[in-house]
């Protein structure tokens, strides 16, 4: 498959986008041009182990959770705004799995491992304790009933409320082969009497799934909808285009299904990797393409098979490659970690008279800290206007750090 470096991730989460405000705070080393209106309020970091700390970001409430060397590590704003620290809580898989990915809802985290069980995956999910949140292994494991050694499952994962939605974007049902997939996705309903150890509700499947599709790579939950990318499946011919699938809840409960609708992009190419990262919020979807976002909005009826309402991408010349998006309400983060010469982080504010094709409203310039190698923008999350940004290290000085900007 095509993929940005060996270890990337989805930032894949679903994001729990609320009507926060973040507080009127300045840093010194965020200050902005004057045409951005957010500046650099935290900056957080582990004092655990930080290898690829960052790697993944998401947003509830209070309370920010990352993964890094392995581990989940939990923040908690405390005082009405965020400030530099370190965790507040260090999440670990009782068995000794490396938590890969993770996201979070309300009083509840799911922490994927897709290198557990020989590659098979887990997922692990972490209920907060009524004293908040501690140093602590899992409530309970989320596996697949189909488990096989290659499927990456906990790869990517998403959780909003009481469901949970877990990606294994090498799933074959026949172990480990070459080339992966097609893939699947999990989606888990939290039992009445609260999480518990459990294989899924429902499978969610491409009716149209090949080997190599990658499908699971990326997910996103909201309410009753679950959106699912495929980056690297062939499209009009064109290998490495992509799609995102979008799967809504067949009645009262979750069963396994194909895909409502998929998602597409006007005139395809060859590696254009729609679907590396998906986010949702309200009716709108997100996808990342290679150098750019698309914009899928709900029609009245419901979702159907559709390309892009608009697409979101820098006016010059240059090819940026575009690692994650994330969107809540009128908002939609962009980061480019690896672009020429420093990394780019976007932001892009959707017009009163709704999105349309748009270059970015306001571009972030890297912290002073974030050194030369830091990636900034390599996972996003947003909640309200408060921006969640994480920074992965790519050797000597820089990243390992999760920057928090906020408005004036």
């Amino acid at each position: 498959m095509k993929i940005h470096f060996a270890i990337t991730t989805l930032a894949v989460l679903a994001l729990l986008c609320l009507n926060a405000v973040a507080a009127d705070a300045r840093s010194a080393a965020g200050a902005q041009p004057v045409s951005n209106p957010w500046f650099l309020q935290a900056e957080l970091t582990t004092t655990g182990n930080n290898l690829y700390f960052g790697r993944t970001v998401s947003i509830s409430g209070n309370t920010i959770v990352t993964t890094g060397g392995g581990a989940a590590y939990v923040f908690v704003r405390t005082g009405g705004r965020w400030n530099t620290m370190t965790q507040t809580a260090t999440l670990t898989a009782s068995d000794g799995s490396s938590l890969f990915s993770a996201a979070i809802s309300g009083n509840t985290i799911v922490a994927g491992s897709n290198s557990a069980n020989n590659y098979a995956g887990a997922a692990y999910v972490f209920v907060e304790p009524a004293g908040g949140w501690v140093n602590s292994t899992e409530t309970a494991t989320l596996s697949a009933s189909d488990s096989a050694a290659g499927d990456f499952f906990g790869y990517s994962v998403a959780i909003a409320g009481n469901t949970i939605a877990v990606g294994a974007f090498q799933n074959d049902e026949v172990g480990i082969t070459y080339p992966t997939g097609p893939g699947k996705a999990y989606v888990f309903a939290k039992p009445v009497g609260g999480w518990s150890s459990m294989t899924e509700t429902a499978q969610l499947t491409a009716s149209d799934g090949a080997i190599g599709d990658d499908f699971g790579f990326s997910i996103a939950v909201l309410g009753n909808t679950v959106v699912v990318g495929a980056p690297d499946a062939t499209v009009g011919g064109f290998q490495i285009e992509g799609a995102a699938y979008v799967f809504q809840r067949p009645g009262a409960v979750w069963k396994s299904t194909t895909q409502t609708a998929k998602l597409t992009e006007t005139g395809p190419q060859f590696a254009e990797s729609l679907g590396f990262d998906v986010s949702i919020s309200g009716n709108t979807i997100v996808s990342s393409g290679d150098t750019h976002a698309n914009i899928y909005e709900e029609p009245t009826g419901g979702w159907v098979d559709a390309t892009q309402t608009a697409q979101l991408a820098d006016p010059s010349t240059y090819a940026f490659i575009l690692q994650s998006v994330a969107i809540c309400d009128r908002y939609i983060l962009a980061g480019y970690p690896m672009s020429t010469n420093h990394p780019i982080l976007d932001l892009f504010v959707e017009p009163s008279t709704g999105w349309a094709n748009a270059a970015p409203t306001y571009r972030f310039s890297p912290p002073a800290d974030n050194g030369k190698n830091g990636w900034l923008g390599w996972s996003t999350a947003i909640q309200g206007t408060t921006l969640v940004v994480g920074s992965l290290l790519n050797g000597g000085t820089g990243g390992n750090i999760i920057f928090v900007y906020g408005p004036s």
